[in-house]
This record gives structure tokens, sequence and C-alpha cells, in this order.
């Protein structure tokens, strides 16, 4: 199911519109179809012709692609250029996955998009999936929209993605971790391999990763490719550099500063104030969905003397099992629960009875505070049910649907802190 916020509109046109993009949400829901080839085709029955005007920005990574994406994005847009923006997956609505200017795109937008791009695929592409759909779509509301400068997230890899379609200024990897390997590969060195292809000749491709192995394999496709590897530690920094010096903008160091003080990702390290079931606490958002994320989180997260309670949730492609064995380090009780709208979610009970068979206290008054509902409303209504005190925080660690699913429970809105 698809979750969307009313626009104001007529309720009716709303239950409509609901209802169209729910059926676009089960198109080959779960299904991957790799092939830019795939994208040609339909990009062909759309006549759509890239503006070679636009400065773009491919981003890869395990983790952390969406965060620079979204830095880099309020960067350009505080400076006053037109920006495009093309993330996945969303929180609450698909809505969120395009965004021009920072804000997402408006539910009948989205839809005359798609019925647009669903008429050119039926000539060209009728097995069209739900992310090729969405990827045409993001590039026709940019090309519509005189976008000059889009950043767009790659979806899964980099090789074969649907993104990887588009004219590119220069690429990013932002990570690589051991995360989708019956499609990527199972070695940190063909995963590089895999993200590294989405680059172009003569173009750079900055890469924040420093481990050996996927080193090895992103120079096998620079090879291939032609791409000028740049190694960073500072990645926003050197595409600042590069839009600069390469393709004249006017980015300022003191504009830079102020922006990356107000960009916003939902949903990643993401501290709201939330009031539930008669209380009110301090709820932080991660989606830390695979270990790798979550040792980046715990890396970054201090405890201190908070009194935490953490409710996690993950899919089943996941290495979840390495994400708890991680959390076991935090002192706190833990609710699992399921996303319950992804048939691929791991039942509460599994979550729950792997973490009480691995954990490491092993003390009873420790493992009879955990508990596991499969609902994820029943699991908030426990998670808020105590009185809490100024240090107490709530921790929604896991599935990106997890997150969602709470952030439209608890009422909490995807973009308040940018509106902020």
């Amino acid at each position: 199911m698809v979750m969307l916020k009313s626009t104001g509109n007529d309720p009716t046109l709303v239950d409509h519109l609901r209802e169209k993009m729910n059926r676009y949400f089960t198109r080959t829901r779960g299904e991957i179809r790799p092939g830019v080839f795939r994208m040609e085709r339909l990009l062909s029955s759309l006549d759509h012709d890239f503006n070679n005007t636009t400065v773009r920005v491919l981003v890869c990574g395990t983790n952390g692609k969406g965060t620079f994406c979204a830095q880099l994005e309020r960067i350009c847009r505080d400076a006053g250029y037109v920006t495009g923006l093309y993330t996945s997956p969303h929180l609450i609505s698909p809505c969120e996955r395009i965004r021009v200017k920072g804000l997402p795109i408006g539910e009948d937008d989205l839809l005359f998009l798609l019925e647009k791009c669903e008429a050119a695929a039926s000539k060209s592409l009728p097995d069209a999936t739900y992310f090729e759909l969405m990827t045409a779509a993001a590039f026709l509301k940019f090309h519509m929209s005189k976008t000059q400068i889009d950043i767009v997230e790659v979806g899964l890899g980099g090789r074969l993605d649907s993104t990887n379609i588009v004219p590119l200024s220069f690429s990013v990897i932002t990570s690589i971790g051991l995360d989708h390997c019956e499609i990527l590969g199972t070695s940190l060195e063909q995963i590089g391999y895999e993200k590294g292809c989405a680059s172009r000749r003569n173009k750079p491709l900055i890469c924040a990763e420093t481990n050996p192995d996927a080193l090895l394999g992103i120079a096998k496709a620079t090879v291939l490719t032609g791409s000028e590897l740049i190694m960073s530690g500072d990645p926003v920094q050197t595409a600042i550099s590069i839009l600069n010096e390469r393709h004249n903008l006017n980015l300022s160091n003191d504009q830079v500063s102020k922006s990356l003080a107000h960009y916003c990702w939902p949903g990643r390290t993401d501290l709201r104030r939330v009031e539930f079931a008669g209380n009110s606490c301090d709820v932080l958002f991660d989606a830390a969905h695979n270990a790798h994320g979550m040792a980046h989180f715990l890396k970054n997260y201090t405890q201190q003397d908070r009194n935490l309670t953490i409710v996690f949730a993950s899919l089943s492609d996941k290495d979840w099992q390495d994400s708890l064995m991680l959390l076991n380090a935090l002192n706190a009780k833990f609710i699992f629960t399921a996303c319950t709208q992804n048939p691929r979610s791991v039942p509460a009970k599994e979550l729950y009875d792997f973490f009480i068979n691995h954990n490491l206290k092993k003390r009873s008054d420790v493992l009879q505070s955990h508990l596991y509902f499969e609902s994820i409303p029943a699991a908030l209504q426990a998670a808020f049910k105590k009185p809490f005190e100024l240090r107490d925080q709530i921790l929604i660690l896991g599935s990106i649907a997890l997150l969602g699913e709470c952030m439209d429970v608890l009422k909490v809105s995807v973009f308040e802190k940018e509106n902020s």
C-alpha cells in the first residue's frame, strides 16, 4: 500500500489518486530487471532528449548516498540554481522521490507523469517496473522544469541500474558494503566494480571508499569506462570544487557552510519531538537497514545516561542478524515489530527469538523487558507507554519501510525540519 498525504484536494479525488498510485506501486513489486537498455527503449518512446546544458550528478553507495544527495542539492538550491533531486525509496509518499527546488512534486503531477510514461512503455517496454516508470517520470519532470542541476541517486548497484542512462557531469561513490549480494556479487571487489561502472569517459568519479578490495573493483571499472578517479575523504567538498572549476558555478564557502547547517535528509539521524499515546518523547529515526549502516550509526551515536527504547524491524534480504549483534552493545529496551506493508519483512517473533538467544547479557531482568509485536501501531503504543523523563529517548531503527510506517502512525511530517 502506498501512503499518501492529502494535498487539500477534494476527498474523492484524493482517494482516486491513492488508488491509481497503488496500481503503479504494486506493478512487478519486488522484481528487479537490470539493464540500462530497458530505459533506452522507454525513453526513446517518450522522445526524451536530455538537455546538454544541465549539470548531472549520479550518486552510488551502499550507505550515505542519500545524505550526499540531500547536502549537495541544498547547497546548489541555496545558491540560486534550479535543482532536480531523484532518490529512493520513499518514507510515506512516492512524491518524495522526485523534487524540484527542494519540493516534492504533487500527487496529481506524479500521476500525470506516470500515466504518460506508462503509455510510452506500452509501445516499447510493456513490462516496465515501478522503478523504471518512476525514473522516467523523474527525468521527464526535470526536463519540463528546466532544471539546471540534477542530482540522481542510484537505486541498486550502478552498472545496470535504470538511472545509469543519464548523461553525466560526474559521479560519486560514497561507500561500499556487502548488500544486495545476490545481485551485485559476494565480495567488495565485485560490488565496487558494479558501482564504479556508473561513470563516464573523461568525467570525474569521486570516491570516498578506502577498502583495498572495493578500490580494486572500482579501479577495474574505471579502466573500462575511462573515467577520472578522484579519491576524497570529503566528497561534498570535492563535488563543490568540480562544480565551481569545471561547470562555472558560484558556490562560496560561507554559503556552503550555511547550507550544510540546514540541510535535511528525513529518516537519517533524524531527531524529532513526538507526542503519541498521551506521552511526549524525543524520537531518533535512522534507516540503518544493514550492518554497514548500523556500524556507522553506532560509531556516531552516544548513549550517555539516556534511558533507551529501541523499535526495530528489518526486511529478510538484509543482514539483520549482524545488525542486532551490533545493537546489543546498547543498554536499551528492545521492541521488535514487522513492516506490515512489505512482504519481505522478517516476522517480529523471529527477530525477538534471535535477539534473546544471542543476547550477551543474558540477565533475566534485561531479557524480560524486551517485547515483540507484529503490528507497528501496537509496538509504538508499547514504546510510548511509560511517562518519559527529559533524558529518555526512543530509537526507531532498521528498515526504511519501518520508518515510513512509524512516521505515518505518529503523524510526523517527513519534511517538517526542511520547512522549519
